[in-house]
């Protein structure tokens, strides 16, 4: 396991405040290239990236990339996602260039956050790297884009990186367009290419997707109400086994271990946004009890409320 002590915690904003004169002061969105050059099993930094998804592209080399404490085989052509939270580290890079996106979910409305959510191949992009198999020669590999499909996408991500870079509102509305456009054809890559290996296959059809659309939906909007499991599966007519076993195939965590998450991203929303008292903002983020909320927060981002709250406003 890798030595936690020794690990650099990064959050968007402060990336940002880093890229004067790019998109990111007008939009969620970062892009990046990292070009690595490795001893054998040399490790460069570890990083931790707190708040925002990381996509990556490779666009030439090979190497491995440990993310939460698996190392695994990425190529030319890969295409994964990690998920906010996570950390992870390179090694034994080959000429490895990686093209980064870094984003939040904030990026989208809410509207576009459905129809996404609709889009046959989006769900295993987008949460299949949290459930991502053992160290072997292809388990650590959301996507494998085939030649024609690697030229187009390279195209497109050096299009946006240009548009981005430029930082004006008109660049950001075309960033932004064209983050939307990649990440639709990612998706139709992914169902074309059935290279989602993301846990059973029951997960990995247009019902199961149709279905877990739904529920995410149905959790996303009620997250503040005392819900329970047995009604999340009824919404979507399933039993409670059943549902779990769907869900936990698909996002690689239980239901309620989502549900939890998406209580704590709302509530660290609040804390950086408001005045509004601890006990009021554990209410509005579907806790009962303001002492269960602290503990759980803490559990979860390694501080209180109070202290997450005066950090986010520094």
């Amino acid at each position: 396991m890798e030595n936690r002590t020794n690990i650099s915690s990064h959050c968007f904003n402060d990336i940002a405040r880093r890229v004067p004169g790019a998109a990111d002061h007008l939009l969620p969105l970062i892009s990046r290239r990292d070009d690595l050059i490795l001893e054998h099993n040399l490790m460069v930094s570890t990083n931790h990236h707190e708040d925002f998804y990381s996509l990556y592209f490779v666009r030439q080399g090979s190497g491995r990339h440990m993310v939460n404490d698996v190392v695994y085989s990425v190529s030319r052509g890969d295409v994964y996602i990690m998920s906010p939270g996570a950390v992870h580290a390179y090694r034994q890079a080959e000429q490895l260039v990686l093209d980064a996106l870094y984003f939040t979910l904030d990026i989208f409305t809410p509207l576009e956050m459905d129809w996404l959510r609709a889009t046959a191949g989006f769900l295993p992009l987008l949460v299949g790297s949290e459930s991502r198999g053992s160290d072997d020669a292809s388990g650590g590999r959301l996507l494998h884009l085939n030649p024609a499909q690697h030229t187009r996408m390279t195209q497109l991500v050096d299009t946006l990186h240009g548009e981005w870079l430029r930082g004006d509102y008109g660049n950001a509305l075309m960033t932004r367009a064209l983050f939307l456009e990649l990440l639709v054809r990612l998706a139709r890559f992914c169902d074309e290419n059935a290279a989602a290996d993301y846990g059973s296959s029951v997960a990995h059809t247009p019902k199961s997707e149709e279905t877990l659309a739904a529920a995410l939906r149905f959790m996303d909007e009620r997250f503040a109400e005392p819900l329970r499991i047995e009604q999340i599966a009824a919404s979507v007519f399933l039993s409670a086994d059943r549902f779990t076993e769907v869900f936990s195939a698909a996002m690689g965590r239980s239901p309620s271990d989502y549900l939890r998450y998406i209580r704590i991203e709302h509530a660290k929303l609040l804390l950086a946004t408001t005045d509004l008292p601890i006990t009021r903002i554990a209410a509005d983020s579907g806790f009962d009890q303001a002492s269960y909320f602290t503990h759980v927060f803490r559990k979860a981002v390694d501080q209180t409320p109070r202290e997450y709250r005066a950090g986010a406003r520094r």
